[in-house]
Parts: structure tokens; sequence; C-alpha cells
């Protein structure tokens, strides 16, 4: 399957996509990564955020649920 959000949701379909989505979400950044910037004294951390968490639209409908809740 294809690295980008839009492929994963496309080819897996929204309960499948969401699943990988979430272990993907729950893996990606850890406390461990956030203690490891504060260490740094990094002050700035950018968030990007997909228009999709504003209004879900195509293969992203179901599949991208729980997005926002890990911002």
């Amino acid at each position: 399957v294809g690295s980008d959000c839009w492929t994963v949701c496309e080819a897996l379909g929204a309960t499948e996509g969401n699943k990988i989505m979430r272990a993907h979400w729950d893996a990606w950044l850890t406390e461990d990564h956030i203690r490891a910037l504060s260490e740094r004294e990094v002050e700035i951390v950018r968030l990007p955020i997909g228009d999709w968490t504003l209004k879900p639209y195509g293969p992203y409908i179901g599949c991208m649920d729980g997005a926002a809740e890990k911002i």
C-alpha cells in the first residue's frame, strides 16, 4: 500500500484503513519524543493538519476518524 493517507484509505477502505492509521498515530510520536525535544530546549513544533480533519471527503471519510484526537 502507498505511503500517503489518501492511498492507504482508498486501497484499504474506511475500517481497515482506520486501523492502520490509528496504529501509526499511536507509534509515530511518543512521550519519549516530546521529552527529547524538551531536553534539547525545542520551543516550537509545527503540527501539519490535513484539510480533511475539518471536513472529511473522498476516501478520508471514516478512514481518518480519530486523527484530530491525536493533535
